[in-house]
């Protein structure tokens, strides 16, 4: 999957699947809703969200300024919550 993206002058980010040509997110903040410093910090979001899309491995993306992304549940952990959720443990 081929993901890119574009920041728009208000430091908008927008998230493009393979060649579509709109957005499949447009995200104007970070998600908590505090804005973007700057061009440079939106392109750093971006580039934090294409690689937790695009890489298992890698963290999601920050929600919030100055944070590190965060770890991605492993399988193990997943499995242990579902059976949580269905009253299996």
């Amino acid at each position: 999957m081929a993901m890119h993206y574009k920041i728009l002058d208000n430091n908008t980010v927008e998230i493009f699947y393979d060649n579509a040509d709109e957005p499949s997110l447009s995200q104007p903040t970070y998600p908590n809703g505090d804005a973007f410093i700057d061009k440079a910090d939106a392109t750093a979001w971006a580039l934090l969200y294409i690689a937790s899309v695009e890489d298992e491995t890698a963290p999601f993306a920050p929600s919030k300024p100055g944070e590190l992304g965060k770890q991605k549940p492993t399988e193990e952990e997943i499995s242990y919550g579902l059976r949580l959720l269905r009253g299996e443990i």
